[in-house]
């Protein structure tokens, strides 16, 4: 096919009306273009880019920062969890330790104790105690061009409330339910999105003699409102649509906890092993835009998901205080991600019936990540005070990179 037809077809494309009111007795010279610009891999230069532009491949961007706002979610919720093991009481072979007794004069008898390797004879918390807690976070992720996936920012932010109680055996069990909002906008203008999520879930943290786990499950609900921008030969066509959808996401982790169980003996420094995963699974109805005339697109129905599977090491530090303690926390880690379906797009013009529906894929890489993550988190002698931690976590892989902060705090009563 010569270049010039197919430039002068495309140009045709600026609106409906001008289709409907010059070309109504012309033989679908459009439909033909676009039937066109909807093989896989056309041949022309210009078919290449413009193909870029009008494919709705890029409505699959926001559904997969609602899955990265699960997963931004989730790690609040693990470091919450995480958290609770510097504090809870001690197994049964040594639960007579004490190491945040309720008052003052106490706390001196139960440091001399420690320090002179004699327990006291007060358990550190009574059983049966609840925690309220408050977590606030916020992440910048950017996926890099690759050859099937145009470059990509996402902002996300949200806040957690939960509830615990604490039981028998450092076990935990609790609720909580998040506000997230994420961002997305594509390089060069390419059109953005905004995704507003409400998740809701329990979870839970079992021991076993030096071993723990944590367990979750949480769903919720997500809605995004998005915009394609399409330049073609100067002319700029804006598609708008929204759609909507359901998640549900188990979580589960496991890892090695001996470190805390000798409290008589609490070394200030301590490492454990650790493997956690996450699966995400959507639920999206289709969508139809509208405001791009013939490039409007509709777009089907459909299930994907995204695993995430981590396993590395974290270290801590302890300094105590007769106020309280400070541990440090950095943890390395080797993190796989994978998704499924969620960059596969099934659509059709619907004022182009003859062309079919068709299928454009992207995400379909698998992300290889390194992880870091360090943070801070004070405890304080007195239960009257609440508690507060700080956590960075950063993801760095060869196409994709993000950065997440978390401020959380809490009060035990």
């Amino acid at each position: 096919m010569q270049t010039k037809p197919v430039l002068f077809c495309v140009v045709l494309l600026v609106s409906n009306t001008i289709f409907n009111a010059i070309f109504a007795n012309i033989p679908d010279p459009i439909k033909d273009i676009v039937k066109m610009l909807i093989v896989p891999q056309p041949l022309d230069p210009v078919l290449i880019k413009i193909q870029a532009e009008i494919l709705p491949t890029r409505l699959s961007f926001p559904t997969f920062a609602s899955q990265n706002g699960y997963i931004a979610f989730a790690q609040v919720v693990t470091d919450h969890l995480d958290q609770k093991r510097f504090s809870l009481p001690m197994p049964k072979e040594a639960r007579t330790a004490a190491l945040l007794p309720e008052s003052e004069d106490f706390m001196a008898d139960a440091s001399q104790n420690v320090q002179s390797r004699t327990c006291p004879t007060k358990p550190c918390y009574p059983e049966g105690f609840l925690t309220g807690w408050l977590g606030a976070f916020g992440e910048y992720a950017h996926e890099k061009p690759q050859p099937d996936v145009a470059a990509f920012t996402f902002n996300v932010g949200g806040a957690v409330l939960g509830l615990d109680y604490n039981c028998v055996d450092e076990n935990v069990v609790g609720f909580g339910g998040s506000y997230v909002y994420s961002r997305v906008n594509d390089d060069a203008d390419a059109g953005n999105a905004n995704v507003h999520q409400g998740l809701f879930g329990f979870y839970t943290l079992l021991h076993t003699s030096e071993i723990y786990y944590n367990l979750g499950l949480f769903g919720g609900y997500y809605h995004i409102d998005q915009v394609r921008n399409m330049p073609i030969l100067g002319t700029l066509f804006v598609a708008s649509s929204n759609t909507h959808g359901w998640q549900l996401a188990p979580h589960a982790e496991i890892g090695y906890d001996g470190y805390l169980s000798h409290v008589c003996n609490f070394e200030w420094f301590g490492i454990g092993p650790f493997v956690l995963a996450d699966w995400v699974a959507n639920w999206e109805d289709g969508c139809l835009e509208h405001g791009a005339g013939l490039l409007n697109t509709k777009v089907d129905g459909r299930f994907c998901s995204l695993l995430r599977a981590e396993a590395g090491l974290r270290f801590h530090e302890t300094i105590k205080y007769c106020w309280g303690h400070l541990v440090f926390q950095e943890k390395g880690s080797y993190a796989y991600q994978k998704m499924f379906g969620t960059g596969s797009i099934t659509a059709l013009f619907p004022s182009v019936p003859s062309t079919g529906p068709f299928t454009g894929r992207t995400l379909q890489t698998a992300q290889n990540l390194g992880v870091f993550e360090f943070s801070v988190l004070f405890k304080p002698t007195k239960r009257s005070y609440p508690y507060g931690n700080l956590r960075y976590q950063g993801q760095f892989g060869s196409k994709f990179q993000s950065h997440q902060g978390i401020v959380e705090i809490g009060k035990d009563f």
